[in-house]
């Protein structure tokens, strides 16, 4: 039998989280698990999640208020099937987990399956709709210039992030230094399809134009390309560092 399970790591009780609370709960597709994470909370965050009632949630709280870790500690104790990720202010469409196992179902179950998703600003007003290549060759031909999936969008196999040795670090960037360690496993599948899964929210809070997540995907980069020897990585590495001093806030 198919197991699924959402995941979220949140460390403060912001405006937008009682909605991505219920996007997972209230999805029409009811067979999952919902683990919850609170990572160096403060007890006001912590009542408000205990006062959910449903057998599907499953509440943890660290002491450590780091993303990487708490991702980690979430994959471990959940350990196999999928394992569909969800930020604290973004929201799931009401069949993202019905439309998740057509398609791992039709595309042979790959490591991991993004979506597009329906970019919202903080008033959650529509401005936008945000979508990367499809295939696993265009996946994996685009990483050196960007980030190709979008990471609460996604599920991905829990078995293939235990295979990778979890998330490794980085503040803002854990998912890109992911997908980079993947793709150096020939055998890692990844894929997306076209149709929105999330409402993703752009805010005052989001990796992009922020110098921490710049620096962070240079030394990914750099990484790269003296472990692979391949000048794009290098490449890569400069217009990270271009960006953290011309475009960072």
């Amino acid at each position: 039998m198919e197991k699924f399970s959402f995941l979220m790591c949140v460390n403060r009780k912001g405006p937008f989280l009682a909605a991505a609370i219920e996007s997972v709960l209230e999805q029409t597709c009811t067979d999952f698990s919902f683990f919850i994470v609170a990572n160096n909370c403060d007890d006001e965050l912590w009542d408000f999640l205990a006062s959910y009632e449903d057998s599907r949630l499953s509440l943890h709280r660290t002491s450590i208020g780091q993303l990487a870790f708490n991702l980690n500690f979430g994959v471990n104790l959940i350990k196999d099937g999928y394992i569909l990720r969800i930020d604290a202010d973004d929201v799931c469409l009401p069949d993202r987990l019905a439309i998740t196992k057509k398609y791992l179902r039709e595309l042979n179950y790959p490591d991991v399956l993004g979506g597009a998703a329906i970019l919202i600003n903080e008033q959650d007003e529509e401005i936008g709709v945000s979508q990367f290549p499809c295939d696993n060759r265009g996946i994996r031909s685009g990483l050196w210039r960007r980030n190709p999936m979008i990471h609460p969008a996604c599920a991905i196999s829990a078995k293939s992030i235990i295979a990778l040795r979890g998330y490794l670090g980085g503040f803002m960037s854990e998912d890109y230094d992911l997908w980079l360690r993947a793709s150096t496993d020939r055998g890692f599948i990844f894929r997306n399809i076209d149709q929105p899964l999330i409402r993703y929210r752009i805010g005052g809070d989001q990796a992009r134009g922020n110098p921490l997540g710049y620096a962070e995907v240079a030394g990914f980069m750099l990484r790269e390309f003296l472990l692979r020897g391949e000048g794009k990585f290098f490449l890569a590495t400069l217009l990270a560092i271009f960006k953290r001093y011309f475009r960072a806030k």
